[in-house]
């Protein structure tokens, strides 16, 4: 059997670059919730019980999955503006706990990110599964995850890094406030982007 090469086919490079856009910022918040979440979610609690942190964990993906459930016969585009709404305001509440140092916003604002978060994945590789053919979707594919891992190791690296020079509270803020840009960024590409698809299905 013969590898194939990763590649985005010439014709979908427009919409693959607005996609991607969401897959970077939920592979972002995944990798920082797993790296240094827990680390948050102890410090907020005034905690030193490890499992607690991994319970923060388990709320982010148990969120997502039921995002995930709930929205699977939802419109792939609509599916993911619905997860960066979400994803935007689980940031917002993260900043607000953060701001507040309240362990019970904390935990709400992780629930809600973690909708967003399981939603935007969704609905952004459905749509960008569907901008290659059948017999070369596996290289479409490899292309979404090289940005996926990317997104989810680079920025969780830096921001440790950067916990040792302005610790871990100030890291935070700022990694949310980063990654909530992002989220509006994609927020406002995917909708155009929906609206354009819209207008060329009604004129087909």
């Amino acid at each position: 059997m013969v590898p194939h090469r990763i590649h985005v086919p010439a014709g979908a490079r427009g919409r693959f670059a607005v996609l991607v856009l969401t897959i970077v910022a939920v592979w972002s918040v995944g990798g920082f919730y797993l790296s240094l979440g827990p680390h948050l979610a102890l410090s907020l609690l005034q905690s030193t019980n490890y499992l607690v942190g991994g319970a923060t964990v388990a709320l982010l993906a148990g969120a997502a999955t039921v995002a995930q459930l709930v929205l699977g016969r939802t419109e792939a585009l609509r599916t993911a503006v619905l997860g960066l709404l979400g994803l935007l305001a689980g940031l917002g509440l993260v900043l607000l706990a953060l701001g507040l140092g309240s362990a019970a916003v904390f935990l709400v604002a992780t629930a809600v990110l973690g909708s967003g978060w399981g939603a935007a994945f969704l609905g952004s590789f459905r749509a960008l599964s569907m901008l290659a053919e059948p017999a070369h979707r596996g290289e479409l594919t490899a292309a979404v995850y090289v940005f996926a891992y990317l997104a989810m190791s680079v920025p969780a690296v830096l921001a440790g890094m950067l916990t040792n020079i302005h610790g871990l509270h100030r890291t935070s803020v700022g990694f949310m406030a980063a990654v909530a840009g992002v989220c509006a960024l994609a927020l406002l590409a995917t909708l155009r982007l929906a609206a354009r698809t819209r207008a060329e299905g009604s004129t087909a």
